[in-house]
């Protein structure tokens, strides 16, 4: 691991230069000392001077005598970074205007010096890759020092959801003890993409931090992504694994589309979760009609889905109780401010109860790790990396030959010859066409080609239709589904994968019932299934 030189870091988080001939008018900057100290001076040189300047360029006022504060605090500055060489990177970058908002409204005297706030910021490596913050043993200390939503004004929505949390102490631990696992890694992530920590407890909305959450609208994972927005991010859906569950891959999805929500909405983070959560088209279609009705387009102001309405209240709610947690008498544990796992990097598809016996974790630990799994087997065209936990996976590393060089415990494989078709091949194979489509990724009219490397799905024919299913009971999610019109029980069993059978018995129901729309019916859900 490269070595880490770090100076005590600080931000100059906004600083308004109202009548400089240098700066766009009321144009806001972010001067990050965490930059290189050899090219910092240049960078702050130019604002001092402005400031020196004028003050004494005009009969004093308060305005000279602010700007004379003003310079002399540039001043220690500029002296700080001048006594060091550590070649950093400077970064100037400009503020969006509407973020003038997240300036926290209440700061002690030694953070504020006349407009410039100071801020502590994480040290990162020489290398440039990853945040290190040597400042507290807990990561949700990180998580503080990032949010922003937190200084919003305040809000009944905001209120009520604020009051039902602190009624509700068993479903915040259940939250927090779930979040362990994976909000070192996604606090890192969002460091590194310069996105607020508001955002890592976006899964506690979602899904509570359970990446094997499913919803009635089919969103599934910790960031409760819908098939179609899953597969344009680029998180893949087969039979053997669903990436809107991978830890890794979801997360990354996440950001990438939050991101461009922000930049769509000019930094204006409400909005981009509102959009997150309803969808973009809704948003924007209701801001173009409060601006063709000359009313407010922020998110308060908008009408919005009921859904949409509660979301991001509860969201900011999290953020001031995981923010403020003596203030509002809320017990949030710490977490270990380290990470949980690593990557075991793989070439080919392994069997996951091979991989957990070697590596001395139960089935239950890599599960939790690799969500994505559809299989006891992972997908033998990828993705193949597992996540291991940190400090047991020795073990699997010294046993990966073994693991991998097995290849009666995997999948059967067919090589196409000439004259080949799926329908020859899957009657050979005792399988359906449907099936030999599904395990391989690939439509039941698609052309093979000679040579092309199949999937049989198990080595056991006659059994397929169970061989190599991960453990059901850890699968299973109940959910409610309100009834739409046009449905039937038929068509809902066959939407959500279960039977006509056991909808009836989960909802006490007789072949003789007629569904309403509107009416409110209880599933339980294989997600292993819904890829």
């Amino acid at each position: 691991m490269m070595k880490t030189t770090c100076l005590p870091k600080f931000a100059i988080g906004k600083i308004i230069f109202k009548h400089s001939s240098y700066l766009s008018l009321n144009q806001p900057l972010r001067l990050d000392l965490s930059a290189p100290a050899t090219r910092l001076a240049p960078s702050l040189t130019s604002a001092y001077w402005y400031l020196f300047l004028s003050a004494f360029s005009s009969p004093i006022t308060s305005y000279s005598i602010s700007n004379i504060k003003k310079s002399f605090a540039l001043f220690f500055v500029l002296l700080l970074a001048g006594c060091s060489a550590i070649d950093h990177t400077v970064s100037l970058e400009p503020i969006e205007a509407t973020a003038i908002e997240a300036i926290p409204k209440k700061q002690s005297i030694d953070q504020i010096i006349d407009g410039i706030m100071i801020t502590k910021t994480h040290c990162h490596s020489e290398s440039g890759e990853g945040y290190i913050d040597y400042a507290s043993s807990d990561v949700w200390d990180r998580v503080r020092d990032g949010i922003v939503l937190d200084t919003h004004a305040d809000h009944k929505r905001i209120d009520d959801h604020i009051n039902w949390f602190k009624k509700h102490p068993e479903y915040l631990a259940r939250v927090n003890n779930r979040a362990r696992p994976y909000i070192y890694y996604i606090v890192g992530e969002l460091e590194k993409n310069n996105i607020p920590q508001d955002i890592a407890l976006l899964p506690i909305v979602e899904s509570a931090f359970d990446p094997f959450a499913y919803s009635s609208s089919f969103a599934s994972g910790m960031w409760q992504f819908i098939p179609n927005t899953g597969k344009h991010l680029g998180l893949k859906q087969t039979w053997w694994y669903d990436g809107r569950r991978d830890v890794v891959e979801s997360t990354r999805a996440a950001i990438e589309y939050l991101s461009m929500l922000a930049n769509h909405y000019d930094g204006d983070w409400l909005l981009a979760l509102a959009a997150y959560n309803s969808g973009m088209g809704r948003v924007d279609r209701e801001i173009r009609k409060n601006v063709k009705a000359s009313k407010g387009i922020d998110f308060w102001s908008l009408s919005l889905p009921r859904e949409t309405k509660a979301y991001v209240p509860k969201l900011i709610a999290l953020s001031r109780l995981i923010k403020h947690p003596d203030q509002y008498n809320v017990n949030w544990t710490a977490t270990p401010n380290t990470p949980y796992f690593e990557t075991i990097a793989l070439t080919q598809q392994v069997d996951l109860k091979k991989a957990a016996k070697l590596g001395g974790i139960s089935m239950g630990q890599l599960r939790q790790l690799n969500p994505g799994f559809n299989r006891t087997k992972t997908d033998p065209q990828g993705p193949y990396p597992l996540l291991w936990p940190v400090g047991k996976s020795a073990l699997i590393k010294a046993n990966l030959y073994t693991l991998t060089n097995n290849p009666q415990d995997l999948s059967n494989f067919y090589v196409v010859e000439n004259g080949d078709n799926l329908w020859d091949i899957a009657s050979k194979h005792q399988t359906s066409v449907s099936k030999l489509a599904a395990w391989n990724n690939i439509k039941s009219s698609s052309t093979l080609k000679i040579g092309q490397k199949l999937s049989l799905g198990s080595a056991m024919p006659a059994s397929l239709n169970n061989a190599g299913r991960a453990d059901s009971a850890n699968y299973i999610r109940k959910l409610n589904y309100s009834v739409r019109s046009g449905d039937s029980l038929s068509r809902i069993a066959t939407k959500f994968k279960v039977t006509v059978s056991d909808l009836k018995r989960w909802n006490d129901l007789s072949k003789h019932n007629v569904l309403k729309p509107g009416q409110r019916l209880t599933l339980y859900v294989d997600v292993s299934k819904t890829s």
